[in-house]
């Protein structure tokens, strides 16, 4: 006969934690340390030394651009990243052809303008992105390397303007005017040899729009010839000529 001999146990219990203790147990683990020292050091965000003055307020002189070109210049305040203009009225002036100047004086007279100075166009920068901006008033693009401010306004702030070029020069003055230039040229030996001599003149006698001109020469062995003698007159897209002129041959 086989005996079985029953040994003692005990059964496991798991006790409850209140809700309020794995709450506090949780916060501890994901809630930082803020203002704590970490190894006995204090942790500042602060700008490194020699840098404190960038992040102050900066009055610099500036070339404001519109359009591609240089319209003037203005003092600026520039602090991050926001440029005030300190004569608002002024650089006001030197933006052509506003159809609302009140509203584009609003905009300059605000709080502050956004800088972009990743957008302008400094060395290695994205050449298909640098430059170009679409505000919805006004907007800038400030390169402080260069002191360089450029303006761009919304295209409805504009008025349309007729852009006509001159084709042609302006008239001139219906007065008598003279241009005669003379040149010679001499060769030959100093020892009893023969000499050959030549002498050009130029000439152009005009009066408004209208010229002749005359080219003749001389020569010891030629004699006096004449390469051109010719009246000429100007009109748009036609200049008439008619005279004698030099070609050669044989």
């Amino acid at each position: 006969m086989v005996a079985v001999k029953r040994l003692p146990y005990r059964s496991a219990v798991l006790r409850p934690c209140s809700a309020v203790t794995a709450i506090g147990l949780a916060l501890s683990f994901i809630q930082p340390a803020q203002g704590k020292a970490v190894n006995g050091q204090l942790i500042k965000a602060a700008p490194p030394e020699g840098f404190a003055d960038l992040t102050q307020d900066r009055t610099i002189l500036t070339d404001i651009y519109f359009g591609g070109t240089r319209r003037g210049e203005a003092m600026v305040s520039v602090r991050n990243g926001k440029v005030v203009f300190l004569d608002p009225g002024a650089v006001l002036k030197l933006i052509p052809h506003l159809a609302d100047p009140k509203v584009v004086a609003a905009a300059l007279q605000r709080g502050g303008l956004a800088a972009n100075a990743a957008l302008a166009c400094a060395p290695g920068a994205d050449q298909s992105r640098c430059g170009q901006l679409k505000p919805e008033t006004v907007g800038l693009i400030l390169d402080q390397d260069r002191f360089r401010l450029d303006l761009f306004l919304n295209p409805q702030l504009l008025s349309v303007q007729d852009h006509i070029e001159e084709q042609y020069l302006p008239p001139p003055p219906d007065e008598y005017s003279l241009i005669n230039a003379i040149g010679g040229v001499l060769a030959g030996r100093s020892l009893g040899g023969r000499e050959d001599f030549s002498v050009q003149d130029q000439l152009v006698l005009a009066k408004g729009e209208q010229r002749i001109r005359a080219d003749v020469s001389y020569a010891s062995e030629i004699g006096l010839g004449a390469d051109r003698l010719v009246f000429e007159w100007d009109r748009p897209e036609l200049r008439y000529s008619a005279g004698a002129l030099w070609a050669p041959g044989n």
